[in-house]
């Protein structure tokens, strides 16, 4: 530094900007002029950086230079030139960086494109996280004023509408068996093994298995919405709960014996976990169509569930929209 820098610790900040850089920027100074906190930072960037670099007297980049440069090349997803356009050129981040001088330029500190490239993207993903944790852990101390008080925060919400049909516990209970299926077929392609060797069997007739499932759940739906006799409805209710029972009990045997069969593959282990996790939900909808439809239970609201590929998704307003 010299008389004409302006230093970290004095930069002031547009407050009334809507930008996404100044509250970053005004973090980053919190971190230079916080003794404990730009410790930790800093040991982490020697760790990362410095390890193992000789000292071959060529100039580079100071450490701080590079984490400013790094975070606002993550804040606003920019490219290798604007980044260069900002160290050199952009009032507020150069402030930042400690190297911005008031009256002549005689004596200004540029950022060659080229060292910018060579060592901020030595600040990886893994780095960055390390450091986010010890900025939240000391935003966390700013907010209690006791060590054991609870965090309170407040959070602005709202509400997003997601893609999904229209859910009744029977399209559900077909999403989740149709899914097995996939899993199934793609089991099989994976277990094509030469002969000798025993594979996925007892699912050759799966295509027809699954037009099944679909002609029996269409019957359903036509007569549980359709229909006039409540006897019929229940009929037809427990002859699709039927056929599906027996098709979780197969997927059982296969997530059971398949992983033994085939050893620990990565492939075959994500689809045997995907199997698994789509037979949970098909044996979760037939406990509600059961109770719903033939035992006439009012289901909890914290029980339904309105989509298997969305699961977050909650009934916000019941009714048409004005």
């Amino acid at each position: 530094m010299n008389l004409r820098t302006v230093a970290i610790a004095g930069v002031k900040f547009p407050l009334k900007s809507r930008d996404e850089l100044p509250p970053v920027l005004k973090a980053l100074q919190y971190i230079f002029t916080t003794p404990e906190l730009n410790e930790k930072v800093f040991c982490l960037l020697e760790q990362k950086i410095c390890k193992g670099k000789k000292q071959t007297g060529r100039k580079g980049m100071d450490l701080w230079h590079i984490l400013v440069l790094a975070v606002v090349r993550h804040t606003l997803s920019t490219n290798w030139d604007r980044l260069e356009h900002l160290a050199n050129y952009d009032q507020l981040v150069r402030e930042i960086l400690g190297v911005h001088t008031t009256g002549f330029n005689d004596d200004k500190i540029e950022f060659p494109y080229q060292s910018i490239l060579d060592n901020v993207q030595l600040i990886d993903e893994d780095l960055l996280q390390q450091i986010n944790l010890l900025i939240v852990e000391a935003g966390h101390s700013l907010l209690k004023k006791k060590e054991q008080e609870a965090l309170r925060l407040k959070t602005d919400s709202y509400v997003l509408e997601t893609n999904i049909h229209f859910p009744t516990d029977l399209n559900l209970l077909y999403d989740s068996l149709r899914k097995c299926l996939d899993m199934i077929e793609r089991l099989q392609e994976k277990t094509n093994l030469p002969a000798g060797r025993q594979g996925l069997n007892g699912w050759r007739k799966i295509k027809h298995i699954r037009k099944t499932i679909k002609s029996t759940f269409r019957a359903t739906s036509h007569q549980v919405f359709k229909g006039k006799k409540e006897e019929l409805k229940k009929q037809s209710v427990k002859g699709y709960l039927q056929q599906a029972t027996m098709l979780v009990n197969r997927c059982e045997d296969v997530v059971k014996n398949c992983s033994v069969m085939m050893g620990s593959a990565v492939t075959i282990t994500a689809l045997l976990e995907s199997l698994e996790h789509y037979k949970k939900y098909a044996v979760k909808f037939i406990d509600l169509t059961e109770r719903r439809l033939i035992k006439d239970e009012v289901i909890p609201a914290d029980e339904k569930i309105y989509s298997i590929f969305e699961p977050h998704t909650e009934w916000i307003n019941k009714g048409k929209l004005n």
